[in-house]
């Protein structure tokens, strides 16, 4: 029997899938379909507020646990009713890596078995029956909040902590997802970027597209434990389009090569990693004249080593160079992600932001028209990203057109 949990939504059996979320009625692209605030969150950053999740250069810790940080009294005390269930254990937790928030995965279970003893129901909360039904041989809790808690990101869809949203979890995975989640500081806000007819399916990504085709498969299958069948998937022209010539992995953002590549003889080798800028940079470099030329321009593994050598020149303020790298990127953002995808819309900006840093005002311009196109639809005409970057088109319009009268 078909569940309402908006005017707009129904959840219901999906062939091949269990439940999912469908749509009462057709939805255009652009469209915000549906808020929901977590019922459990936590951050993930030192530089996040615990209790609003405002970045801040400045924020102070609790006293008592040296563990959790907030931008102001005011937070630290609106989030004490839950910090204070939790402050004494984390007295006695070593302290986590710098940046970092202390184990945050810790922290997030810990919170959604104190809610649900609150609650009254035994350590579970009631909306893990319904999580749980893509899980039905995995009964441990801990299982069911890997598999449906989301990472809440900043503006420019970097990860800043952990959140439980029953409702959007509901809804099913795809490669080539008819919809996004952005976020209002911890506000998950769903959003259609194609056209969604009555009674269609919606569908969101739950990892990142840049990654091959056996790659993608690999990580759900171990995080959310399913073969993803989807039209991308499923797609003949999947081997062809997005096939790997090597096995190339790159850790992090900052630990720019850990790589495997096969070589003529079969042999596989490593590179470094936990670079500082100007090393990682020399890496990046080392790997796309080395393994890294052998790829097509449609490598995610390529694209992923350009991303972090762009970032490390940004680091560098060698600011040519990094538009050098990015520029590279796009070919592959316009294939994995498409035109409807909020990290390719982010990487727009980016580039044009340092075409403006070069004094380029022709490509500012350009690309942050692009960009600010992509926006209104990713993240809709009131979020404060997509007014940055009509201010960044319109400044760099008059200032161009003002040169050339």
């Amino acid at each position: 029997m078909p569940r309402a949990f908006s005017d707009m939504l129904v959840v219901s059996h999906v062939e091949g899938k269990g439940n999912g979320v469908l749509t009462k009625k057709s939805l255009g692209a652009g469209v915000e379909v549906f808020r929901e605030d977590p019922v459990v969150y936590v951050s993930g950053k030192r530089n996040v507020c615990d209790c609003c999740l405002v970045e801040c250069d400045d924020c102070k810790r609790c006293t008592a646990c040296k563990q959790v940080w907030y931008c102001n009294r005011k937070c630290q005390r609106a989030a004490w009713n839950v910090h204070k269930l939790e402050c004494r254990y984390l007295q006695n937790v070593p302290s986590s890596p710098p940046g970092e928030q202390p184990h945050q995965s810790f922290r997030f279970i810990g919170r959604c078995l104190v809610l649900s003893e609150s609650q009254g129901h035994g350590g579970v909360l009631p909306e893990l029956a319904d999580m749980a039904t893509h899980l039905a041989e995995y009964k441990q809790s801990s299982e069911v909040l890997a598999c449906n808690s989301m990472s809440i990101c900043n503006a420019e869809m970097q990860s800043i902590g952990s959140a439980l949203y029953p409702q959007i979890s509901k809804i099913n995975h795809s490669c080539d997802p008819n919809c996004v989640i952005i976020f209002a500081g911890k506000t998950a806000c769903l959003r259609a970027v194609q056209p969604v007819a009555a009674d269609e399916e919606l569908t969101i990504c739950y990892i990142d597209l840049l990654q091959t085709l056996e790659d993608r498969q690999a990580q759900l299958k171990m995080q959310y434990h399913f073969t993803c069948q989807c039209s991308v998937c499923a797609g003949a022209d999947e081997s062809d389009r997005r096939r790997k010539a090597n096995t190339i992995r790159v850790v992090s953002d900052d630990a720019v090569a850990v790589y495997h590549a096969e070589d003529s003889h079969g042999n596989f080798g490593t590179g470094v990693s936990d670079c500082d800028a100007v090393a990682a940079l020399a890496n990046a470099k080392k790997f796309l004249r080395g393994a890294g030329s052998s790829l097509g321009e449609n490598s995610p593994h390529r694209c992923q080593v350009l991303n972090v050598a762009s970032d490390r020149c940004c680091d560098l303020q060698l600011f040519r160079e990094s538009l050098h790298f990015a520029l590279k990127t796009l070919p592959c953002y316009g294939l994995y992600y498409g035109r409807h995808h909020p990290l390719h819309a982010v990487q727009l900006m980016r580039i044009a932001k340092l075409h403006l840093a070069l004094d380029d005002l022709r490509g500012g311009v350009d690309f942050s028209l692009q960009a600010l196109t992509m926006l209104r639809l990713t993240h809709g005409e009131s979020h404060p990203l997509v007014s940055d970057a009509m201010a960044m088109y319109h400044g760099a319009r008059e200032e161009y057109e003002r040169q050339h009268r």
